[in-house]
């Protein structure tokens, strides 16, 4: 058997410690959870700050955009959570993980979960409706360049009247202003944060470059490849000639699925309170487990 022959058989494979598959079925569950929690928020109450921001920009409303945000975030890694910890499956399933998919699908979650953060994380509501109408600028100059005339145009009409019609006090500069994911993402973590040092949260270099290995990885780049897999001996060394594989590295996985959880599940709290629901989040928190526990599949099922 040559070494190019043992690396890629399918039959060989390197199984993943419990503290990691334990880690990966936890973040499985707060994203389920989280999803049935923020579809349990209803709209914005009316003493609550996005009845005021929506109220100032009724057109595009802040409230629809965040929950948009967050509904993407979580999508994603439900996706993975489908994958580790399915709730219906068979005996003979098992699961393969490959640190693309992952890197990639977590890094859609936290770049979503941040533009919502960000969002929310504006010093008083003039702050947080620019940001909202920066993100809203963004997202039709990135749709305009995906089309062609004359949706083209009409697209760039849009964005005209968005400028014509900012409210008072928003300045047109920062409107314009093109957001920046790595920003976004680095700043969105130091929130979730908050005041705990020491995490990984608040070392904005430390979460930009788990960001970076994900976004390199979505492009198939050749240093995250390096950089966040392993390469392990396969087999006995003398009857395979010391044939190697590359294996996802785990630590890399679990750090980067816990980073867009962490940024999803502050996102979902902060949508909460602006919503004005925080007073019923206890009772809420009891629908989103008990839905989740009607779900799980029981030993013996």
């Amino acid at each position: 058997m040559t070494k190019d022959s043992v690396a890629k058989s399918a039959e060989t494979k390197i199984p993943v410690g419990p503290e990691h598959s334990r880690a990966w079925v936890e973040v499985a569950t707060t994203t389920r959870m989280l999803r049935h929690l923020l579809g349990q928020v209803g709209p914005a109450t009316e003493d609550s700050r996005f009845h005021r921001l929506d109220s100032q920009f009724p057109d595009e409303k802040v409230s629809t955009w965040n929950r948009g945000f967050l509904e993407a975030a979580l999508e994603q890694l439900e996706f993975l959570g489908d994958h580790v910890a399915p709730l219906v499956f068979h005996r003979e399933q098992e699961v393969t993980w490959r640190f693309r998919p992952v890197q990639t699908l977590s890094r859609a979650s936290m770049e979503a979960a941040a533009q919502a953060i960000w969002m929310m994380d504006g010093k008083n509501d003039l702050d947080c409706l620019t940001r909202h109408l920066q993100l809203i600028h963004h997202d039709l100059d990135e749709q305009a360049k995906a089309t062609v005339n004359p949706e083209k145009t009409q697209i760039q009409q849009q964005i005209s009247e968005l400028l014509e019609k900012l409210p008072s006090g928003v300045k047109r500069s920062k409107v314009e202003a093109k957001p920046n994911y790595h920003d976004l993402v680095t700043k969105a973590a130091k929130a979730a944060g908050g005041d705990g040092r020491g995490t990984f949260l608040s070392n904005s270099g430390e979460v930009g470059r788990i960001w970076r290995g994900s976004a390199g990885s979505a492009h198939g780049k050749q240093w995250p490849a390096k950089r966040l897999q392993l390469t392990v001996a396969v087999g006995n060394v003398a009857e395979t000639d010391g044939a190697t594989m590359l294996i996802a590295d785990p630590d890399a996985m679990t750090q980067v699925m816990q980073l867009a959880d962490s940024l999803q599940m502050y996102g979902v709290m902060r949508f909460i309170e602006f919503a004005g629901y925080g007073p019923f989040i206890a009772g809420l928190w009891q629908g989103a487990k008990e839905f989740l526990a009607s779900h799980i599949p029981r030993q013996g099922e």
